[in-house]
């Protein structure tokens, strides 16, 4: 094998810069678009690492297809741009994820957005880790390697930093459109071209049409809904709104109006399930052995309910309807993750999901 020159090191470096860069890139990017990849990251890196491993496979194929790269990408960038994935928030629902629950979202349903990007995905990342494979089978094995990780590492680096410096996508699109025509030097053609500046225009475009914050870690979208009132989004997921006190709806208020004589001074609010033997704990180091009661799994809550002064739901068991007089008689509560705040259960769900397995009860 002769000695390599500065130039093909130099390039082998840069493309594996590049293919960890435009994967972590797309991660992020496809799963501040699309809700479903929101907590599905992996799928978006199942498809990397497809993608990558057909590159590699192709190494000696007779028809290259690193070329084809930037086209890849831009089609990709594209397809997300026109058929975002967004949760579409309608009325005060709320919003159960996956297996318990529907909600409504923009877009193509789920049978067409994800194999459209996992294919596309795969497709983007096994043309540029063709480009890697046909440098990569030219060096002697361990200098191969030593060049493919400098590059990758060095790749993961700068994302994380662009990240933290919370840069738009439009800065990443621009690092990964000049690396490919550095890459390409003299053999770039009008296709590729006309295909990176379409990269850089469309996450351009994105940046110039929303004030999007980009943290470290979401997509923040802050919309006002009127004086003093906003609403959050991240990633394309309700979150909270903020809104002026004055405007607060009567729910929040509504135990001190039905039991005026009660001042609800001492409240305590105990969550059970995982950290039940810490919760208990906590109780007998207090001196309320006789006032805290561990439920458990309760068949007919009914009976928790009535009398209860203050109910605490989580949103993603929401609590249902309860009459006023649950809340007539001091001092008692009642706390759950919307299986003792009704009178008819719901299903149990799994014991894995041990964060709201039982109430507790304040007389």
């Amino acid at each position: 094998m002769p000695k390599q020159t500065v130039m093909p090191r130099a390039r082998l470096f840069g493309l594996s810069f590049l293919m960890l860069f435009t994967e972590l890139a797309l991660i992020r990017w496809t799963g501040a678009n699309i809700v479903y990849l929101s907590y599905f990251s992996n799928f978006v890196l199942l498809g990397s690492f497809l993608g990558i491993g057909i590159g590699f496979l192709r190494a000696r194929a007779r028809v290259n297809l690193f070329p084809y790269a930037p086209v890849a990408l831009a089609l990709l960038i594209l397809f997300v741009r026109v058929f975002p994935v967004e949760v579409v928030r309608t009325g005060n629902a709320g919003i159960i994820f996956f297996g318990y629950g529907k909600f409504n979202a923009s877009g193509p349903p789920t049978w067409v957005t994800l194999p459209v990007v996992f294919l596309a995905v795969a497709a983007v990342m096994a043309m540029i880790g063709e480009g890697v494979a046909r440098t990569f089978i030219t060096f002697p094995a361990l200098d191969a390697y030593r060049l493919d990780i400098a590059g990758s590492i060095v790749g993961i680096a700068a994302f994380s930093a662009l990240s933290f410096l919370d840069a738009k996508p439009v800065v990443w699109a621009l690092i990964v459109a000049l690396v490919m025509l550095l890459l390409y030097g003299t053999r770039v053609g009008l296709l590729q071209v006309v295909a990176v500046v379409a990269v850089v225009l469309l996450l351009w475009s994105e940046s110039l049409s929303s004030s999007d914050i980009w943290s470290p870690y979401y997509r923040i979208s802050v919309q006002a809904g009127g004086p003093g009132r906003y609403s959050i989004n991240v990633n394309g997921i309700p979150h909270q709104n903020i809104i002026p006190a004055r405007q607060l709806q009567k729910v929040y208020s509504q135990p001190y109006l039905d039991d005026p004589g009660n001042p609800l001074n001492n409240v305590l609010i105990i969550g059970a399930g995982g950290m039940r033997d810490d919760l208990g704990a906590q109780v007998r180091q207090l001196g309320l052995d006789g006032v805290v009661t561990f439920g458990g799994w309760v068949d007919d809550p009914g009976s928790w309910v009535v009398g209860a002064s203050v109910q605490a739901c989580p949103s993603q068991y929401p609590c249902s309807p309860e009459p006023t007089a649950a809340w007539s008689r001091p001092r008692r509560l009642t706390s759950s993750a919307g299986r003792c705040s009704s009178t008819s259960a719901p299903p149990r769900p799994p014991s894995s999901m041990s964060g709201r397995e039982s109430c507790a009860r304040s007389a």
